[in-house]
């Protein structure tokens, strides 16, 4: 009686580890795939990223606007909390989020509404 207990315990744990590793997977991937804006070949961004690394890998961007505020992940030492603006860059369809350290977060959809600051209207076209 114990051995099978302890075979669906096992069996159990088995199916939670392979769901975990699915759903960091699908919801919190390391990299994205998007379009260069100078080839318009694919490129891949990557989280930790710096504005320059993704710049290097993908071309300029379309836009460049400021997120709201938003919690720090980084809070300077004698801080118990900090928030800052950090950027965001329209790439070809692709929103670059990036944190307040200046690294990549993630990459959303363009017509998502997630970061007011990226929205259409307060993104400022960079001039060539």
């Amino acid at each position: 009686m114990k051995a099978r207990t302890l075979g669906w315990f096992a069996g159990g744990l088995a199916s939670a580890a392979m769901l975990a590793i699915a759903v960091k997977i699908v919801w919190f991937p390391d990299a994205w795939e998007m379009r260069s804006t100078v080839t318009g070949g694919p490129c891949t961004v990557r989280r930790d990223w710096t504005q320059a690394e993704v710049a290097f890998a993908c071309g300029p961007p379309d836009a460049v606007g400021m997120r709201p505020k938003v919690l720090s992940d980084r809070p300077a030492p004698h801080e118990w909390i900090s928030f800052c603006s950090p950027p965001c860059e329209d790439r070809r369809g692709r929103v670059v989020f990036y944190d307040c350290a200046g690294r990549v977060a993630f990459v959303e959809p363009a017509g998502s509404a997630y970061c007011a600051g990226a929205s259409p209207r307060t993104i400022r076209r960079q001039s060539p």
